[in-house]
């Protein structure tokens, strides 16, 4: 017969969580109505030949290779699965991203209802996880997958792993015990294999036990899996930020200012805890100069105050210490301590803020039942605040979600947090671009490079405007002033390749193009260049060859299909080169890039 207490208690968690999801769905329902974003989404959705292979080759491929700086197959399988059922719809993406959000909510209140004992704690946590608007970047943008689909794994192995330990612990494992334990670690896998930032559990598992004074052999000894798990992701992650070269230096360019800048951006997190008015896609903060930096020494200042404060805590009301802890440990990777070319971003705080919140919850359910009027009164001044804080974030939240509709729209607003942020002029440049409105993509180009934005990836954006808007001579001399400093950027030599072929100097286009495909055999821009030459020399038959190793290689580029649909039409299958145009502006949608516009004009000429 089971416990009425009990009976009540679940049915008070249930309707709780019932209510963080309805918030949730209320708050971040308009993302469904968002567009991709040029920002990574054509990475990792758009453009990706690695999700559009749903077969066990593909699947495999995913878990046996690194993408984009990272090791997270989990996250592009996912991706796979929607591509299989959706296509590129972006709001079955959206959808997924919100409803993994509202889980690990949903999850953290679990947890923190486990480790606090407390249903107010637990709810405050919770719905200031769920409603802060630094949420929104992890939710709103389909990129950033890898944070709500690890947070779900992470936050439930957690709760598994609570279970597991009992509240009191048993002396000896159980049936239901040992298959908690299993859940927990079966859902670290997936949670590493998510995000590799996952890392971190095992250490919250130890501060776990010291808070629960459940220190033990056995206990040490069923951390070892988890902690095995741990070294090897690290070394994956290691290595899949160094194949790409993504390793960067210190910052500030020495061990002091790159250690300052830890605190700097501490003061920077509180900031935008405390009044998430003006939050960017793309921050820009400077290293720390010294210790006269004013936020670096009011981060000193914090760090100071919370290590006494979990010092003090520890003794007095052991879950805030955990909460204070549980922020530190999950921070530590993604505070500045690892160079990046990133040192802030709203999306490094999903999981850390967590603990703060866990902390301030923690609190505020102690307060309310100690003694004493002093406690409960500052239990009733901090819900109050944390309520009328949660109302602001109810408005200020969905108001976020907006601005992620598209690029322009997101872009556009980076600007109002800084009006002289060079990358968010350069994917204003990008939207521009995509959407074939190429006279403002060059006047953005050029904001961008205004204020500070240089190297060759970025200044090629001009050249693409320029083509844009047919100034063939613009483009040769943006590109020829690229290569000059970066003479092994080979979009712009791809540039020149072309310019020599189109004004028939075919054999200097020969003569530039055999030394560039020695060193890049295998460059899609190259092989189709090397079939483009074929062709306005009448060799269709080794043209189409070369177009077909080329879509190959890059088997999503609109310019390189259309090219091999119009050989296709001058071969005479004119059947085929119909259906693989077809299925390009199916990929691509109807806005193309001049190149691929002009491939498609000719194709129109052919097939008439």
């Amino acid at each position: 017969m089971s416990n009425p207490t009990q009976s009540r208690d679940r049915r008070q968690a249930w309707v709780l969580s019932m209510l963080l999801f309805g918030v949730g769905l209320a708050l971040f329902h308009g993302a469904l109505g968002s567009a991709f974003t040029t920002w990574d989404d054509d990475h990792y959705v758009t453009m990706n030949p690695l999700i559009r292979d749903l077969s066990l080759g593909g699947v495999c491929r995913l878990f046996t290779g690194f993408y984009i700086c990272n090791y997270h197959p989990l996250t592009l399988l996912s991706y796979m699965g929607e591509y299989a059922l959706a296509g590129l719809e972006p709001w079955l993406y959206h959808l997924d991203n919100m409803l993994l959000h509202l889980g690990a909510s949903v999850l953290a209140f679990l947890l923190a209802r486990n480790w606090l004992r407390s249903d107010l704690g637990a709810f405050i946590t919770a719905i200031l996880f769920l409603v802060h608007p630094l949420r929104v970047e992890s939710v709103a943008w389909v990129s950033e997958r890898k944070d709500v689909l690890c947070g779900v794994f992470y936050l439930g192995s957690l709760v598994a792993y609570t279970r597991y330990l009992g509240f009191p612990g048993d002396a000896s494992p159980t049936r239901s015990g040992c298959r908690a334990y299993t859940v927990a670690l079966v859902l670290f896998v997936l949670a590493l294999l998510a995000k590799v930032m996952a890392v971190t559990l095992p250490a919250i598992l130890v501060v776990l036990l010291l808070c629960r004074q459940s220190v033990s052999r056995r206990s040490l000894v069923a951390l070892c899996p988890f902690a095995a798990l741990a070294v090897l992701f690290t070394g994956l992650g290691v290595l899949a930020q160094a194949s790409y070269g993504a390793v960067k230096g210190l910052h500030g360019g020495n061990a002091v200012s790159h250690l300052l800048t830890i605190p700097k951006a501490l003061t920077f997190y509180s900031g935008k805890l405390l009044f998430p008015l003006t939050l960017s896609p793309r921050y820009l903060m400077d290293p720390a100069s010294g210790l006269l930096d004013w936020d670096v020494s009011i981060g000193v200042i914090l760090l100071v105050a919370g290590t006494c404060a979990a010092i003090i805590s520890w003794r007095r009301c052991r879950p805030v210490a955990l909460g204070l802890l549980f922020f530190a440990v999950t921070w530590m990777p993604v505070s500045g301590i690892v160079p990046s070319s990133t040192i802030v971003a709203d999306r490094y705080l999903y999981l850390p803020a967590f603990g703060l919140f866990l902390a301030l919850g923690a609190f505020l359910a102690h307060s309310r039942v100690a003694g004493g009027f002093a406690p409960r009164l500052t239990a009733r001044v901090g819900i109050t605040l944390v309520a009328l804080f949660v109302g602001a974030c109810v408005y200020l939240t969905p108001t976020r979600v907006g601005v992620w509709r598209d690029g322009l729209t997101l872009w556009g607003d980076a600007l109002r947090e800084n009006p002289r942020n060079p990358y968010a002029f350069n994917h204003i440049t990008l939207a521009l671009l995509d959407q074939g409105s190429y006279a403002e993509a060059l006047a953005a180009a050029e904001e961008a490079k205004r204020h500070g934005l240089s190297g060759a990836r970025y200044e090629f954006n001009l050249c693409l405007a320029y083509r844009g808007t047919g100034n063939r001579k613009g483009e040769l001399q943006k590109s020829q002033e690229i290569l000059r400093t970066d003479p092994d950027f080979l979009p712009a030599w791809l540039v020149v390749v072309r310019q020599l072929r189109e004004d028939g100097k075919l054999d200097e286009c020969e003569e530039l193009l055999e030394p560039l495909l020695e060193i890049h055999p295998d460059d899609a821009g190259l092989v189709a260049a090397l079939g483009d030459l074929a062709a306005d020399r009448g060799q269709l038959e080794t043209a189409l060859e070369h177009f077909v190793r080329a879509m190959q290689l890059r088997p999503n580029d609109s310019e390189i299909l259309l090219g091999t649909s119009v050989l296709l039409a001058k071969l005479g299958d004119g059947n085929r080169a119909i259906a693989l145009a077809r299925h390009t502006l199916e990929m691509r949608g109807r806005v193309l890039p001049p190149g691929a516009v002009a491939r498609l004009e000719e194709l129109q000429r052919l097939t008439k």
